[in-house]
């Protein structure tokens, strides 16, 4: 208020010594500058001072979420334009791909693997879907907006019905399309924590929970079928590097080849990390009017135990089963998406490296 006044007393004293022309164009002008003045006063004083504790850290986290966007973002650009010459990198995964929304579950137009953008035309959101980085729950969330039916309790059931009920696009795709300027969202978490939490969902689960993943990829490493067991964490990395990237399960997928970030110009960068910020900004940027009951379990679901249950320090016991040429060739393989989206301290915290 002292500021105000102040400003007020400052703009009187000039304007006295101006001309009668002059006066009026200046009078004008402050109290332009003064009304400014106050808006932003009363802005800090609600944001920072009135609001209720849990308002006042809902802003904080907002305001923490769209600081650490602008750097994620800004450190894809720069590492995508100073190495604007792999190919690779730009495109990755080429080709088109379109899957139109049907409620009938027997042909998929695109496969998942290729179709990885997720479009929803009412809100011109354009979603990259990642395998163990929040997927069920952002689905979960989605399914009743877009009307999708999901017959049966199962998670399986969610996954497929979003798959086949839902717009999808390829990134080369959406980049030529007129949903290009679509807001673009993309949330990750750290590549090796995100194996470890594939290997104990779609492995350790077992035969009978997990009949399909046996079938496709366990089964063919040496001694799993014949002892009837689950493969080991070294066995599962093996398998890992030994598939070539275009044949990578969704769940293990890098993130580069999946989501194109330096085709696609993503507008929001989220961590599952950061739950608790990334979300509730994901949800305004989206238009998403999602409730406290929503919005907090999904931040508890994705922040229990430092995500998806996956503690550091069970990353860490896992990641001493490997060798260091195994951990030195995961690197290799996971390589851009460190590069584009992981610190080094991030690193260094999951392997326990000091």
């Amino acid at each position: 208020v002292c500021f105000l006044l102040e400003m007020q007393k400052s703009c009187s004293e000039t304007i006295g010594r101006m001309s009668r022309i002059n006066r009026v164009r200046s009078l004008k002008l402050c109290c332009l500058v003064v009304a400014l003045s106050a808006l932003v006063v009363l802005y800090t004083a609600t944001v920072r001072g009135l609001l209720p504790r849990s308002d006042r850290q809902n802003a904080n986290a907002l305001d923490m979420s769209v600081v650490d966007n602008k750097a994620r973002r800004e450190r894809i650009k720069s590492f995508c334009e100073a190495h604007r010459s792999w190919r690779r990198l730009r495109y990755p995964n080429p080709g088109y791909g379109v899957h139109l929304p049907s409620p009938r579950q027997d042909r998929m137009q695109c496969d998942v693997r290729k179709c990885s953008i997720f479009v929803d035309d009412s809100r011109s959101l354009a979603f990259c879907f990642i395998g163990k980085v929040a997927s069920t729950s952002l689905k979960a969330l989605f399914a009743p907006l877009l009307n999708v039916t999901v017959n049966g309790t199962q998670i399986d059931d969610l996954h497929w019905a979003f798959h086949y009920q839902t717009l999808r696009f390829a990134p080369d795709t959406l980049f030529h399309s007129n949903r290009s300027n679509y807001t673009k969202v993309l949330f990750v978490r750290h590549p090796f924590e995100r194996l470890v939490s594939t290997y104990i969902d779609k492995a350790l689960r077992g035969r009978r929970e997990m009949a399909w993943a046996y079938r496709l990829y366990w089964d063919k490493i040496p001694g799993v079928r014949a002892q009837n067991r689950a493969p080991t964490f070294s066995e599962f990395i093996d398998f890992i590097l030994r598939t070539p990237v275009e044949h990578s399960d969704e769940h293990w997928v890098p993130y580069y080849y999946r989501c194109q970030p330096c085709l696609l110009q993503y507008d929001f960068v989220g961590k599952l990390e950061m739950a608790g910020r990334d979300f509730p900004r994901f949800f305004s940027l989206a238009g998403i009017s999602a409730n406290e009951t929503i919005l907090g379990r999904m931040t508890r679901e994705n922040t229990r135990n430092n995500v998806s249950g996956v503690r550091t320090t069970e990353s860490k016991h896992y990641f001493t089963e490997l060798s260091y040429e195994q951990v030195m060739a995961l690197y290799g393989r996971y390589f851009y998406d460190f590069e584009l989206l992981v610190t080094t301290s991030e690193t260094r915290r999951v392997v326990g490296v000091s």
